[in-house]
């Protein structure tokens, strides 16, 4: 039987032990929340735990098995300590710094990387793309982070300390992980709701966007009136050449393969962006690699285990 091991530091209050740790991680949402759970032996009130670890207080979270190095799923800031039984601290990572910046400078004929790392004062992984006009006024980091969401389609989170800006998956070569999906002996999945569909049975409509370096946009849409709809986000791609290239995009949205979710045990550790080979030994043909698009890590008095929203496919 494994046995669980963690290490949290709050402040400089270190703890080896936990009634519960939630962390939802995604590429999807801004920010990485956690969720930390004190015992109730502790017997700490949650006043006199305001005063000694107040919002702001550096969080780092390891957790894992005895055995094994335990490994940082999460690193951010308290947001605030609930008044609960047992005591609840919550926390976001490096966006809630963000929240407390204000930007009033524009972007003019500036790479989007450069600019944001000027105004925000943070290390940014972004496209190499020059904006040629973005007005700003009294907004915050995270609100500036929104606008640019909203305008060009590109999605913002923190990786390792790093501001990554409309990289959805690793640019580098990603960590993949073998998971065993079916009754065999070493299948390490603790639940799924996996389906495995055709290319032909998924309708999927398209809106595809090319923002162009002089401020309009080109649009294109197409695929099934009836299908589930996503948005394609290019930057300074004419629009006679955009519908192929989205076609070509879109076709990877149209996959033999897997969709749903699973859970698993709490090894191997995942994160999104890494890749998940989801392994058939009964049926090898669908065997496939998907990226991995969301985590939320459980992990406490009932054990350790990860709820994993698959990506598309990671390969054609």
């Amino acid at each position: 039987m494994e046995v669980l091991k963690c290490g949290i530091m709050i402040g400089n209050n270190w703890f080896d032990f936990v009634h519960q740790v939630n962390i939802e991680s995604s590429w999807k949402e801004f920010t990485d929340k956690a969720t930390i759970m004190l015992p109730k032996a502790l017997k700490i009130k949650s006043d006199e735990l305001k005063k000694a670890i107040p919002s702001g207080t550096p969080v780092s979270i390891k957790i894992g098995y005895e055995g094994n190095e335990i490994q940082e799923l999460f690193k951010g800031y308290v947001v605030r300590v609930k008044n609960s039984t047992p005591v609840e601290i919550e926390c976001e990572d490096e966006m809630w710094q963000l929240k407390k910046i204000q930007v009033n400078e524009n972007c003019k004929n500036e790479k989007l990387g450069d600019y944001l790392k000027r105004v925000l004062n943070v290390d940014v992984d972004s496209f190499d793309i020059k904006v040629p006009s973005m007005v700003v006024s009294k907004l915050t980091g995270v609100q500036l982070l929104d606008k640019i969401k909203e305008e060009f389609g590109f999605n913002s989170y923190f990786r390792k300390g790093v501001l990554v800006i409309g990289k959805n998956y690793s640019q580098e070569v990603p960590d993949k992980h073998v998971v065993v999906i079916d009754d065999a002996l070493d299948c390490n999945v603790k639940a799924q709701s996996l389906e495995y569909m055709s290319k032909d049975d998924v309708k999927i409509k398209v809106t595809a966007i090319s923002n162009m370096s002089n401020g309009s946009k080109e649009e294109v849409t197409f695929g099934d009136s009836d299908g589930e709809e996503r948005t394609l986000n290019f930057f300074d791609i004419p629009k006679s050449e955009l519908q192929g290239i989205a076609e070509q995009e879109a076709e990877k949205l149209k996959y033999d393969g897997y969709r749903g979710d699973l859970t698993l045990f709490g090894l191997p550790i995942v994160r999104h962006g890494d890749i998940l080979t989801l392994s058939n030994s009964q049926e090898s043909d669908k065997t496939g690699d998907y990226f991995i698009d969301s985590v939320k890590y459980s992990f406490g008095l009932n054990g350790f285990e990860q709820a994993i929203e698959p990506g598309p496919k990671a390969s054609a």
